[in-house]
């Protein structure tokens, strides 16, 4: 029997970074915390992480396993990161690397394969920046679109990060898709030069509400991070669209 509509996840988001190592899983994971807190239940998915390590029980990548850790409904690791691969190159290289092909209709594929599980809220990290390639045809950026998801930004505060975040959000929208709202990130200890301004201008420019600022915590441990970082975050936006 199929199942009905309104016990299917009924928010979901692809969260895209500027760039690499900006910390998508991170505050992907601080939202997810920050749901939960508001009683929410929710979902997320890797589909494809690089950098993992090989462990008893297989493949594994620590951001996809922070993202496992944070969300409320059980998950087995292969449905949150179907596609797992070693070396921590860019993706479409490792997966040759590996003879593996990816295609963004497989993605979309896994995607919805969660998607029909009950949730109030959903998130897909994705890899990299919005272009970064699956294959020599293909972008990530393929498959959000085919989803037809609003996105989350993760914009790091340091130099270039308006530049980046703006090319970002046009590249987004020239997509077909929906900015719904953006993270500031601290990925350094070092505070940027002028950072209220920077922030000042981002919220102004962006055209989508700013989520939160994250701060630079050294010493917390990786599992209480989502915790901690939460309380800088207001997720409303993203629920009540």
């Amino acid at each position: 029997m199929q199942q009905e509509p309104q016990k299917m996840a009924k928010k979901t988001y692809f969260v895209t970074g500027t760039d690499t190592g900006v910390g998508k899983t991170i505050a992907a994971a601080a939202i997810l915390e920050a749901a939960r807190q508001l009683g929410k239940r929710t979902l997320a998915m890797k589909p494809i992480a690089s950098g993992c390590e090989q462990t008893p029980d297989g493949l594994r990548n620590e951001d996809a396993l922070m993202l496992q850790a944070a969300i409320t409904e059980e998950l087995p690791y292969d449905a949150l990161n179907p596609i797992a691969l070693e070396p921590a190159i860019a993706p479409h290289v490792a997966a040759q690397q590996a003879g593996k092909n990816i295609t963004a209709q497989r993605l979309v594929g896994f995607c919805r394969g969660l998607q029909i599980r009950p949730a109030d809220l959903m998130l897909i990290e994705g890899a990299g920046g919005w272009r970064v390639p699956l294959n020599d045809r293909e972008t990530y950026a393929a498959v959000p679109r085919e989803l037809g998801l609003d996105v989350v930004m993760v914009v790091p505060l340091k130099l270039g990060c308006i530049n980046h975040a703006m090319l970002t959000a046009e590249a987004i929208r020239a997509d077909g898709l929906f900015v719904a709202g953006w993270v500031a990130n601290h990925p350094e200890e070092n505070v940027m030069s002028c950072e209220q301004d920077t922030l000042n201008y981002l919220t102004t420019h962006l055209g989508a509400p700013c989520l939160g600022v994250l701060p630079w915590l050294d010493g917390t441990p990786a599992d209480q991070l989502p915790k901690v970082l939460a309380r800088f975050l207001n997720i409303r936006p993203l629920i009540e669209i």
